[in-house]
């Protein structure tokens, strides 16, 4: 873990709300650690079912498993980690690390590692003794992100006195753990979030607070500085939910899909972009996912493949995957009810080894009871990469004739930009090749003035428009009109004053010939239909013009009553901060007189002392006086006595 960075971080959340786009670009091209090569292989059931391989005291690999297309369990050898869901897993190389979640009746804190190239279980940190401030407190519902050779858990359900998120490190070589101290303005304590990496940077968003409350806030942590910030976004985001899924496209797009919402069970997808900030509702066409919570996914190339999950106890069998660059949802696999990938608090890794991608799957709450199998599956190499350069319909289908679409957009990505085509122009992009569904933000914004502008130039211009272009729906369901392009006038067509002259000057020089006063007439007639038209365009100009301003208007009280609630919260925090020094004077004089009071308590306690010696020696020599009195009343009894006597002695 890197040490935290020495300079203080003071930035403002307005300003930098456009400075994280350039703070995950610059991570772009960090180098990669290259994994250690693995050998995956199966061979196929002839039933086409789920087919189990072992091992063989741990001699036989999984070499060939690229013949099958089904979930395959695999039997590795060692020390089998307890069953369990709501776990976490990441893989670093060849190894794929599980920590915690729960059984039935409480939380763990182990660490397990799945040599997958061995096929081996071992325990990590098992004999290792450590101090109890070392020691990783029982958790489920966590995030677990691999960081060089160590991991990173974030957040989860622990039994830990505070109410703000924590971040422990594991050292995969000494096999410790490390409570990550981090500052800023770190995020109330949760579970069931996502936790996503992005460079340096971990973005974190949702899940459930200990009073059981949903969130949908966003946070950053930087892992160099180890500060974490709060993100404000623009849009309508996701709904406050937990155990959904998420992932970090290319390290400008975080996707969020279906989870567990206060009321039900999503399965809506999001995309932020962080150069813009903005939320969006994404519309993918194909085959629309059921609705799922406590599913995992993980993102292979251009397609986001998730597994696993349920809807109202009912466990989801099937394995879904997003083509990104097409925007379309499909079907990867359908496994059976009673495999892991169809379970539910699951978890799912993925390994590549040259042009062989794989995916890992394990644990998780199954028909019965919790589960502690694994499972393999081989993603083909055509299934990774599609090509960027097909657009979807609302409906899925390819359009490649829409006369619409530029020809450049049906042409090969260039090499240089290696940006999947669709969610890069999700903010620049020109209608026609935005994708079906979502309007970018900067053009809903624009779209009004440039069609002001372009409004004026026609009336300015007089000239006629083509015909009008279809219209490109937003992201919620709204329609944007896109201002229509003037049709240049063809050499042939004059104005109507041109054409009235041109006949006068006919009549002058040809008055005679009937042939040319028909002609002269289909002009006249000519000319007068194109006058009408012009006149009606005309007015179809105005009266855009008119519902323009009528927007333009309407925005700008808009604007006005949002600076005047921006003044009353101004004047409000002024009010608060006026507040806050008069409470801070009041303090001071408080903490005065509590000096004065101290004092004077400490002088009352001297007089006290002192009235206290005085006393004592008062109670002695009243003490030694009454011994005296004693004394001297025994002799006054003796001397009565020899009066007496001496009386008796008179009288006789």
């Amino acid at each position: 873990m890197e040490a935290p960075h020495p300079s203080a971080h003071h930035s403002n959340r307005h300003e930098g709300k456009r400075d994280w786009f350039g703070l995950f670009s610059s991570f772009r091209h960090v180098s990669k650690h290259h994994e250690d090569s693995l050998s995956l292989s199966s061979t196929p059931s002839p039933d086409g079912g789920l087919q189990c391989l072992g091992n063989r005291g741990g001699d036989e690999k999984l070499e060939d498993i690229v013949e099958n297309r089904n979930w395959t369990a695999i039997q590795p050898s060692g020390f089998r980690p307890q069953a369990r869901r709501n776990h976490a897993t990441t893989v670093i190389g060849r190894k794929m690390i599980v920590v915690g979640g729960e059984t039935d009746n409480r939380k763990l804190n182990d660490v397990h590692m799945l040599h997958l190239g061995k096929l081996t279980w071992s325990e990590l940190g098992s004999s290792v003794i450590t101090k109890p401030s070392q020691q990783l407190p029982p958790c489920s519902g966590h995030s677990l992100i691999a960081w060089g050779k160590t991991v990173l858990l974030v957040g989860g359900d622990m039994d830990l006195d505070t109410d703000k998120v924590t971040v422990w490190s594991f050292d995969l070589e000494t096999e410790h753990w490390t409570k990550v101290h981090a500052k800023g303005d770190v995020p109330a304590a949760r579970s069931g979030q996502t936790v996503s990496r992005a460079g340096s940077i971990l973005v974190m968003f949702g899940g459930q607070d200990a009073r059981g409350r949903m969130l949908n806030d966003l946070h950053v942590l930087d892992l160099k500085s180890l500060i974490w910030l709060p993100l404000l976004t623009s849009g309508k985001g996701p709904s406050p939910r937990a155990r959904h899924v998420a992932g970090m496209y290319d390290d400008r797009y975080l996707l969020v899909f279906g989870g567990s919402t206060k009321t039900k069970v999503s399965n809506d997808l999001y995309a932020l972009d962080f150069e813009t900030m903005v939320w969006s509702r994404l519309k993918p066409g194909g085959c629309s996912p059921s609705p799922r919570t406590g599913s995992s996914g993980v993102l292979v190339n251009n397609k986001w493949y998730i597994t696993g999950g349920a809807q109202r106890g009912t466990r989801v069998a099937e394995t879904i995957a997003l083509d990104i660059p097409k925007m379309s949802w499909m079907n990867a696999m359908r496994s059976s009810l009673d495999s892991v990938a169809s379970n539910q608090g699951l978890s799912l890794v993925v390994v590549q080894k040259k042009d062989r991608t794989f995916l890992v799957t394990f644990g998780g709450s199954g028909a019965k009871s919790r589960s502690n199998e694994v499972q393999v599956l081989y993603i083909a190499s055509g299934e990774q990469r599609e090509d960027n350069d097909i657009f979807h319909g609302s409906n899925g289908r390819t359009s490649p004739r829409d006369p619409l679409v530029p020809s450049a957009a049906h042409n090969a990505v260039s090499p240089t930009n290696q940006r999947p085509t669709v969610l890069s122009r999700l903010l620049d992009s020109p209608s026609p090749e935005a994708v079906p569904g979502l309007v970018p933000l900067r053009q809903i914004h624009s779209q009004a003035h440039q069609s002001y502008k372009a409004g004026e130039k026609v009336l300015n211009d007089n000239v006629s428009y083509g015909e009008e272009e279809p219209e490109s729906p937003d992201a919620h369901d709204t329609v944007t009109k896109e201002p229509q392009s003037p049709r240049p006038v063809e050499q042939h067509e004059t104005s109507v004053d041109a054409d009235v002259k041109c006949d006068s000057d006919s009549q002058s020089d040809e008055i005679e010939d009937v042939g040319s006063e028909e002609i002269l007439k289909e002009k006249l007639a000519l000319a007068v239909k194109k006058n009408l038209l012009t006149e009606a365009e005309l007015e179809a100009v105005q009266q855009e013009k008119d519902e323009l301003e009528k927007k333009l208007n309407l925005a700008t009280r808009s604007q006005q009553s949002a600076e005047a609630k921006l003044g009353l919260v101004t004047r409000e925090v002024e009010g608060l901060r006026r507040k806050l020094e008069a409470s801070e004077l009041v303090q001071e004089e408080s903490n005065s007189l509590s000096n004065i009071v101290h004092s004077e308590n400490l002088r009352l306690e001297h007089d006290l002392s002192f009235l206290k010696a005085v006393l004592e020696e008062t109670q002695k020599e009243l003490h030694s006086t009454r011994g005296v009195l004693a004394s001297e009343r025994t002799r006054a009894f003796q001397l009565q006595v020899e009066l007496f006597e001496l009386k008796q002695t008179l009288q006789s």
